[in-house]
C-alpha cells in the first residue's frame, strides 16, 4: 500500500512540476508582449496542400530557397522539437497531415528566435514560410514568421509508443486521434461511409427527415427502452429504440421514400457488439415489397464495398468476404436445422420447442419470460448466427418474431422479411411492412400481454400509430442498418466503441456493482464442481485443458504469496477460458458466454468479473487484485509452456528462470504471447517481473506431471 501511495504522489508531483514549467513559458510569451491566446489566425493552407505542392513541383535546397517564390501560411500543433544551435526543427501537425518546419535565427532574427525556448510539445502555432529540401532530402517549411496560438499544459503521450490503454483511448479520444493515425483514418472512413449512404439514397430520390428521440411509446423494435421524466409536462417518456413507426407515419402523410440517420437507445446488456446508444440508418419506400428491398440492398451494400475497397472480394479478420452480387440466401428454419437438428416448422408451441432444445443438449438462459418468436431467435443466435460468415440474406423469420412485418401470402407463419448477416453480425434488418391496422392492433395487443408477463423486449401498445394506419397505408417495405456495426466490420475492429468517438463508459471512480471486495471465503461452487464444468466445455485432450490447469496452479501460488484464498484464485484460473472453444472465431464474445454459464452455476460475482475482465477486448477496469492477477499472468503460462516445448526433452524441469527471462526479451519467440500484459504484473502485483516469473515457473514445475510437461 505504501509503495502505491508513493507512486501516486510522485505521479502527481511530476504532473504539477510539468504544469508549473509550462506556465512559466506561457508567462514568458506575455512578458515579451505576445498574446498567447489570440482571437484568430488566418490559416490559408492545410499541411496536405504543402505536401502535395512539394510532390508536384521542383523543390530547392535551403541555400537556393529564395528562388522559390511561393509562400505558405499554415497552422497546427507542435509534435516534436529538436534544437541544433541557431536552428530548431519541429514537426507541425494538422488534421490533414504532418510536415517538418525549420526555425533559423539568421532568418527570424535573434529576438523572434529567442521565443522558441517557450515552445512545448502540444502547443499550437501559425507559421508563414517557404518549402525547401534538407540535405537529407526531407521536405521542410522554412519559417519566416510565426504566431503563438495556444499553450498545452499537459504532456502528450510518448510518440514512439503512442497510446495503447483501451480505457484511455475511449475516455480521452482526443489523445487517441492525436497520436494514433489509424484512429483518425478509421473515423474518416466512418464519415465517408455515412456520406456515401446519404448520397446514394438522395440520388435514388429519397428524402432525409428527422423524427422524435423522446417518445410517449417505445415502439419500432423488440428492445428494452430507457425511461426519462419530462419535468415541464410531468410525464414519463422513452428514448426511442427505433424511428420506424414515425417514418411510416410520414408514408401516411404522403412521402414515398424517406430515410433518417437516427440515434437510438436500448437499455440492454453491454458487450463488444452492442451499444446502448447507437446510430441506425432507416428508410421506408411506398409500393415496394421485401424482395424489391432485398435487391436494392444487395446493390447498395456491394456498391458501398466497392467504394471503400475498390473491389468486391475483401479480406477482413483473416477471412475472405465476397460481396459480389448475388448474395447467399438461407431460411431461418434451414440454418437452425443445420446447426441443431431442430426443425422449427415442426414445433407446436413454446413448450414443445423448449423440450426439443433440452433434448438437443442446448443451454439457453432466461427462457421462461420469452414468447415463441423470441425463443426461436435466441436458439438461432445460440447455434447459428456466429457461423454465418459470408454476406448472407436470412429469410423466413417466424411471424411471432416480427410484430410489424407483413405475413407471407402463402405461409402465414412466416414474415416477408430478411436480415443481412456478415461475419456473424446482423448488418441490416428489413421486411414488407404490415399495413393492415386491424391485424397490427391485434399483434400489438399480444406483444403487450407478453410484456406484462415479463418479456422486457416485447412491444408496447401504440394507439397513435394504429390511428395513423387507419387513415390508410400503401404497400411499404422498410429497412434498418446499424451504422456502428458496418463501420466496425469494414475497419476490422472487434468492438463497436472503436468506431464511436465518445462511447458511454462507466464512471471511472465507480466500482462495478457486482465487485464486493478482494477477500472471498466462499467461491459459490466447490472445486469439484469447477472441474466438472471444465470437463464439460473443454475436452481433456485439448491443449487448452492443460493451459487452464497451468493458470490454476500459478494463481494458487500467487494467492499463497499474497495471503489470498487459494481455492478462490485457483477456480478463477481453472475456469478463465471456459468458453474459449465456442468463441475463438468471435474473440469479442470470449468471457461473455462464460459469464452467463457461471452465473447459472452460482459462482461468486467477483470471480466472474475477473474471468470476464481478463479479455482485454472488454476494456473493463481492473478494480480487484484477483482480476489484476488473472489478467497479467494468464499470458505468462503460455510463455512458460512454449519455453518447455523448445527444450530437447520438452520438459518444464529444463526451463530455468534465466532462460525464461531471455525468451521473454526475444519478441520473435512465441510472438503470440502479449508481453505488455505480462509486464503489467509488476504494477498490479507490486512485484518485480523476475519474482512473478519465478513464482509462476515454480508452480508449473511442481505440477509438471499433471501438465504433461
Amino acid at each position: 500500500m505504501y509503495k502505491s501511495i508513493m507512486l501516486l504522489m510522485n505521479t502527481e508531483s511530476n504532473l504539477n512540476e510539468e504544469f508549473k514549467n509550462r506556465l512559466e513559458k506561457l508567462n514568458g510569451f506575455k512578458k515579451a508582449g505576445f498574446n498567447p491566446y489570440p482571437e484568430r489566425f488566418e490559416k490559408k493552407h492545410e499541411i496536405q496542400e504543402l505536401l502535395e505542392y512539394a510532390e508536384n513541383n521542383q523543390i530547392f535546397s535551403a541555400t537556393e530557397i529564395n528562388r522559390e517564390t511561393n509562400e505558405f501560411v499554415t497552422a497546427g500543433r507542435i509534435m516534436t522539437l529538436r534544437e541544433h544551435g541557431k536552428i530548431t526543427f519541429a514537426n507541425l501537425q494538422d488534421f490533414t497531415g504532418k510536415i517538418q518546419i525549420s526555425f533559423s535565427q539568421n532568418i527570424l532574427g535573434s529576438d523572434l528566435y529567442s521565443l522558441i525556448k517557450f515552445f512545448d510539445l502540444g502547443d499550437f502555432i501559425g507559421v508563414t514560410g517557404k518549402i525547401f529540401k534538407t540535405n537529407k532530402g526531407e521536405i521542410t517549411l522554412m519559417v519566416y514568421d510565426f504566431s503563438f496560438l495556444g499553450k498545452a499544459f499537459r504532456q502528450l503521450p510518448e510518440k514512439f509508443h503512442g497510446l495503447k490503454d483501451r480505457e484511455i483511448l475511449y475516455r480521452q479520444r482526443y489523445l487517441d486521434l492525436l497520436v494514433n493515425p489509424d484512429t483518425k483514418e478509421r473515423f474518416i472512413q466512418r464519415s465517408n461511409i455515412i456520406n456515401f449512404l446519404r448520397n446514394y439514397l438522395l440520388k435514388n430520390k429519397f428524402f432525409e427527415v428527422e423524427t422524435p428521440i423522446l417518445t410517449p411509446t417505445a415502439s419500432g423494435a423488440l428492445a428494452k427502452p430507457f425511461i426519462t421524466h419530462h419535468n415541464a409536462l410531468d410525464t414519463d417518456f422513452y428514448l426511442r429504440i427505433a424511428p420506424e413507426t414515425y417514418l411510416k407515419r410520414l408514408i401516411v402523410g404522403g412521402y414515398e421514400k424517406v430515410f433518417e440517420f437516427a440515434k437510438c437507445f436500448r437499455n440492454e446488456g453491454i458487450d463488444p457488439s452492442h451499444l446502448q446508444e447507437f446510430t441506425m440508418l432507416e428508410y421506408y419506400v411506398a409500393y415496394w415489397n421485401w424482395e424489391d428491398n432485398k435487391n436494392f440492398t444487395e446493390k447498395l451494400v456491394s456498391d458501398l464495398v466497392f467504394y471503400i475497397f475498390g473491389k468486391y472480394k475483401i479480406n477482413l479478420f483473416g477471412k475472405e468476404l465476397d460481396f459480389t452480387p448475388p448474395f447467399t440466401v438461407i431460411s431461418m428454419r434451414d440454418v437452425i436445422w443445420e446447426n441443431s437438428k431442430i426443425d422449427i416448422d415442426d414445433v407446436k408451441d413454446k413448450a414443445d420447442l423448449l423440450l426439443k432444445i433440452k433434448q438437443a443438449g442446448i443451454n439457453l438462459e432466461n427462457t421462461e419470460k420469452l414468447g415463441l418468436g423470441n425463443l426461436i431467435d435466441s436458439l438461432y443466435k445460440k447455434v447459428a448466427r456466429d457461423k454465418i460468415i459470408k454476406p448472407t440474406f436470412l429469410i423466413n423469420h417466424p411471424i411471432s418474431l416480427s410484430p410489424l412485418a407483413r405475413a407471407n401470402d402463402f405461409n402465414k407463419n412466416i414474415a416477408d422479411r430478411f436480415q443481412l448477416i456478415v461475419n456473424g453480425w446482423e448488418i441490416v434488418n428489413a421486411y414488407s411492412e404490415l399495413v393492415d391496422p386491424l391485424e397490427q392492433k391485434q399483434r400489438l395487443i399480444e406483444q403487450n400481454e407478453l410484456k406484462n408477463k415479463g418479456d422486457e423486449e416485447a412491444m408496447m401498445m401504440d394507439d397513435d400509430y394504429i390511428k395513423a394506419m387507419e387513415y390508410g397505408m400503401p404497400p411499404i417495405s422498410g429497412w434498418g442498418m446499424g451504422i456502428d456495426r458496418i463501420c466496425t466490420l469494414f475497419s476490422e475492429q472487434e468492438n463497436l466503441k472503436d468506431v464511436v468517438l465518445f462511447p458511454l463508459l462507466k464512471n471511472k471512480n465507480d466500482l462495478p456493482t457486482n465487485v464486493l471486495n478482494e477477500q472471498i471465503s466462499d467461491p459459490g461452487i466447490s472445486y469439484e464442481e469447477a472441474v466438472k464444468l471444465l470437463n464439460k466445455y473443454i475436452p481433456p485432450t485439448d491443449p487448452l485443458y492443460k493451459h487452464s490447469l497451468a493458470v490454476e496452479f500459478i494463481m494458487r501460488s500467487l494467492a499463497d504469496k499474497l495471503k489470498q484464498n487459494q481455492t478462490v484464485w485457483g477456480i478463477a484460473g481453472l475456469l478463465h477460458d471456459l468458453d474459449y472453444l465456442e468463441t475463438k472465431e468471435q474473440p469479442h464474445l470470449h468471457g461473455i458466454k462464460s459469464e452467463k454459464i457461471l452465473q447459472d452455476h452460482g459462482l461468486h460475482p467477483e470471480i466472474i468479473y475477473a474471468i470476464k475482465a481478463h479479455n482485454y477486448l472488454h476494456e473493463l477496469s481492473l478494480h480487484t487484485l484477483l482480476a489484476k492477477a488473472l489478467y497479467s499472468v494468464e499470458e505468462l503460462a503460455g510463455l512458460i509452456t512454449a519455453c518447455a516445448l523448445v527444450q530437447p526433452d520438452k520438459s518444464l524441469s529444463s526451463v530455468t528462470l534465466d532462460s525464461l527471462l531471455k525468451k521473454f526479451k526475444q519478441k520473435s519467440f512465441a510472438s503470440g504471447v502479449n508481453r505488455s500484459i505480462i509486464l503489467k504484473s509488476e504494477e498490479y502485483l507490486n512485484m518485480s517481473l523476475k519474482e512473478v516469473m519465478s513464482i509462476a515457473l515454480q508452480a508449473m514445475q511442481n505440477n509438471s506431471k499433471k501438465l504433461g510437461l
